[in-house]
């Protein structure tokens, strides 16, 4: 993110609405989000087999 960039806010009436937005604007993947607290984790884990 570029804090000199105006932040992106976006809303959407249903939770299928916003599932929808990030599986289609950011190429997300259902079976790839995580729980806020959990996000740590999984950057660990990805760096550990990034380095292989």
């Amino acid at each position: 993110m570029n804090p000199d960039e105006p932040e992106l806010l976006n809303n959407f009436d249903t939770v299928d609405e916003a599932l929808q937005f990030v599986l289609t604007a950011y190429s997300a993947t259902l079976d790839k989000f995580v729980n806020r607290g959990m996000i740590q984790d999984e950057y660990k884990d990805y760096l550990k087999t990034r380095n292989k």
